[in-house]
């Protein structure tokens, strides 16, 4: 799909225009450089008219849902889901452009037309509503109040429930002037429950936390990290740097429970599992680490591995 703006508004324009584009010379490339295309799927979408013209257009459409969201985190996670799961034939990747286009389109549409004001009486009495919300639920809101350590920052932590069942989580994070609240972020995920957030100062930047975990055995961390840089909060990356620890865990090892990083030292450490251990007991060993950051993204600066059943049950 591509779109047109006129003055503020946007106007979104069907991909099947973009076949008419073709015809008449007014198609641009894809949204990456073919001259440095290397992966068969870069090659494909070069290779074929109607593909570059939908890769340009998804960018785009891209940047509109970026710039719209305030949940940016969900937003990139969902973006990259999509693009590893992309098929590998044109026919079927067209259509694939062509479904992810018209979601990204929504989403940009629902974000848009979200209230951006909230009273600050209602913070404790109302849940804010976000597209992320399912309607068929009933929102009730678990705690709000200041973040803290933040200067005119407030949150809220909401459930949302079936009758009496929990079934996920969500939290908003506004700013405050004038007795107005105004949504600068917000998280949403399932089976979640997130805790007060707080404004961390560390050797990395400023950062705001709201932790977070899912519910279940694995009790995985499902907590969001944010940076204020430029004069605002930018979402960060907090879950590529685990698969690059996994990576480097000696064969046959993992984690698997939920990692939760200091933020404040920027360290951790968890427990490694062996394929017969119980999942309560760990006795493979244990893994230290030390992050970084860099560009938005956690990344490992040091790892290393005591093995045995001492190491894993140390705490």
């Amino acid at each position: 799909m591509k779109f047109a703006r006129r003055g503020s508004a946007v106007l979104f324009v069907s991909l099947a225009l973009i076949a008419e584009a073709l015809t008449t010379g007014d198609a641009r490339g894809a949204s990456f450089d073919c001259a440095k295309a290397t992966p068969p799927i870069e090659k494909l979408i070069c290779g074929d008219p109607t593909l570059s013209a939908a890769d340009e257009a998804i960018a785009i459409a891209w940047q509109a849902a970026l710039a719209a969201s305030l949940d940016r985190t969900a937003l990139r996670d969902e973006q990259r889901s999509w693009q590893h799961k992309r098929p590998a034939t044109a026919p079927e990747l067209e259509a694939s452009y062509r479904r992810r286009i018209d979601k990204l389109n929504d989403e940009t549409a629902k974000w848009r037309a979200m209230p951006r004001t909230f009273a600050v009486t209602e913070l404790n009495a109302s849940c804010f509503t976000t597209p992320e919300a399912d309607a068929d639920l009933t929102c009730h809101v678990e705690e709000s109040g200041k973040v803290g350590g933040g200067d005119k920052l407030s949150y809220q932590l909401q459930g949302f429930f079936d009758g009496d069942l929990r079934m996920n989580g969500g939290a908003v994070i506004f700013a405050e002037a004038a007795g107005t609240l105004s949504p600068l972020l917000t998280a949403f995920d399932d089976t979640t429950h997130y805790n007060q957030p707080e404004v961390v100062r560390s050797a990395a930047g400023t950062l705001l936390w709201i932790p977070g975990h899912m519910e279940g055995t694995g009790n995985f961390n499902t907590g969001r990290l944010y940076i204020w840089s430029d004069g605002v909060w930018q979402d960060v990356d907090t879950k590529s740097w685990q698969g690059d620890m996994a990576r480097r865990f000696p064969h046959g090892l993992y984690a698997a429970k939920g990692i939760y990083p200091d933020y404040r030292t920027m360290t951790g450490a968890t427990p490694l599992w062996r394929p017969e251990d119980a999942n309560c007991c760990a006795k493979g060993g244990r893994a230290t680490f030390r992050l970084g950051l860099k560009d938005r993204r956690l990344g490992l600066d040091d790892l290393r591995i005591t093995l045995g059943r001492a190491a894993a049950e140390r705490e």
